[in-house]
């Protein structure tokens, strides 16, 4: 008994959770890969032809002639090396590469289209090899027209009239798309690509055009940002060890000013990126366990780059498979080395504007992040649920809450008078998760506010700095100062009067810290 896997597995590439960028990556690694492993050669040519390696993508999202391709001016191929790269599966002579499982050419292509062709020819090699896969005759609903010229596999192959042998390069064409590369695809795949492929765009190794579009990255857009202590030296430090005799090593600074997209590590293999800007590997104990970090300062401005030699990765060359606790003790490691970096990112402040009047706030991300969290399902679901408590139900649970609060000792209770007005803000650690987040006593009595925060809430537990419970308890006490007004001077207690109400208090410049 034997197991036999059929041609059908290759109709199974296109429902592959592939990003598009990722996809790419797999043409880029090859085109990379070709060059270092022939690398003294194709100097010599580059520098006789005065240019480096190429890689250009281009594609085009027509209904009927779209189309995904790469090309590049690497080695090329014969019809040795392309009978290794059309074989499922088959691993390169080198594990430690950039060209790992031997499936990247065949799921991205299948996964981008039903339809794709390989024309390469090799330095030093006299013939041009053109291949050409199509799904529907592989899985044979159609037939094959090129029945004279094509192996058993049903792959359509041609040889050209010898050319001349200084010719190299490979083009792949991709059609009968499965997917189009929309808009805002397009920037990601920009984004992604200058960044898995930074170290040789910093060398000046590769030349990486998307779309008409040389890709660049300056290693200095970080370094240059990291905040310097009083003695004028960066937050940035080095450092090198081992998990279970696997070599970690790389850096790790602090940005003045940073976002969330700028945050956490980008992890390296091979001198290419598995994971990391703009959507990096937050290791727990340095970000928080929440999924992609918790929403601290640390996430947006400790920063950094993971070398993981040796570790396992996913085939889809996106993420680090670690065995047995490995994450675990890296997880420690860093928390170890980094720790006084997280409380330097989380306790740095830097002025909104800068003194040369630049804005140093990412509105973007920032914005971004509230929209991705508004979106979540929890959050929708919620905005449109019908259920609401009755506004009598509400002011009874919430005078309960107040009188409870009343009957305990805490410490954290603090008196004001203002203009007559007796100002009381109570954080009560005594209270349940369950109360309210905020109670405001505004209209009781014309002499009084009270103010009641749950710390218990699980609100308060996500204002992971003094200035941020700074801020929530300077609004909430406008807020009631705002809704006492609304009441007893206005005699309105529309949104709109307490807002423009409260407007007129934060147009004082109530400077706290």
């Amino acid at each position: 008994m034997e197991l036999k896997l059929g041609i059908e597995v290759l109709e199974s590439y296109k429902r592959l959770s592939y990003k598009a960028w990722y996809a790419l990556a797999e043409y880029v690694d090859n085109s990379t890969q070709s060059y270092i492993n022939n690398s003294d050669l194709l100097d010599k040519v580059f520098e006789k032809e005065a240019t480096n390696l190429q890689v250009i993508i281009s594609y085009n999202n027509d209904a009927t002639n779209g189309y995904v391709k790469i090309e590049d001016n690497s080695i090329g191929m014969d019809d040795v090396d392309l009978e290794r790269a059309l074989t499922v599966g088959r691993k390169p002579d080198d594990p430690n590469g950039r060209s790992k499982y031997g499936l990247g050419l065949k799921t991205a292509s299948f996964w981008f289209g039903d339809k794709w062709e390989i024309v390469t020819k090799k330095y030093g090699h006299e013939f041009e090899y053109t291949v050409t896969a199509d799904l529907d005759i592989l899985t044979g609903k159609k037939s094959n027209p090129a029945s004279n010229n094509s192996n058993a596999a049903n792959l359509a192959f041609n040889k050209s009239e010898p050319l001349d042998k200084e010719l190299h390069y490979t083009k792949i064409t991709i059609t009968k798309l499965n997917r189009k590369i929309a808009p805002a695809t397009s920037r990601k795949i920009k984004d992604f690509l200058r960044s898995i492929y930074r170290v040789d765009l910093q060398n000046h190794k590769l030349s990486l055009i998307f779309q008409d579009e040389h890709l660049r990255w300056d290693k200095s857009y970080f370094i240059d940002r990291l905040v310097k202590d009083e003695n004028g030296v960066a937050y940035h430090t080095t450092f090198d060890f081992e998990i279970l005799g696997k070599r970690v090593h790389g850096w790790a600074g602090v940005l003045e000013s940073g976002s969330r997209r700028d945050g956490g590590f980008s992890i390296l293999q091979a001198n290419r990126v598995i994971q990391g800007w703009p959507d990096a590997y937050r290791p727990t104990k340095l970000f928080g366990d929440q999924e992609g970090g918790i929403n601290d300062l640390a996430n947006q401005r400790l920063t950094g780059e993971l070398y993981l030699d040796g570790f396992d990765v996913s085939h889809t060359k996106d993420e680090i498979l670690f065995s047995e606790d490995e994450e675990d003790r890296l997880n420690d490691k860093l928390f170890e080395i980094l720790a006084i970096y997280k409380k330097a990112a989380n306790e740095y402040r830097k002025p909104i504007v800068s003194s040369d009047g630049t804005d140093n706030v990412d509105y973007e991300s920032i914005v971004e992040d509230i929209f991705k969290e508004v979106k979540k399902p929890k959050v929708a679901n919620s905005v449109i649920d019908t259920f609401v408590l009755p506004k009598e139900i509400i002011k009874d649970s919430n005078e309960e809450v107040y009188e409870r609060t009343l009957q305990l000792e805490l410490n954290e209770v603090y008196t004001t008078e203002v203009s007559g007005i007796s100002i009381t803000v109570i954080i009560n650690s005594e209270s349940s998760s369950y109360d309210p987040y905020l109670i405001i006593r505004s209209r009781a009595e014309k002499d009084r506010i009270t103010i009641i925060v749950n710390k218990n809430h699980i609100h308060w537990k996500s204002l992971k700095s003094s200035e941020m419970v700074m801020y929530f308890l300077k609004h909430v006490v406008l807020d009631g100062l705002a809704e006492w007004k609304a009441h007893f001077i206005a005699g309105d207690l529309d949104p709109d009067t307490i807002k423009n109400i409260k407007d007129s208090y934060l147009r004082l410049n109530i400077d706290v810290i």
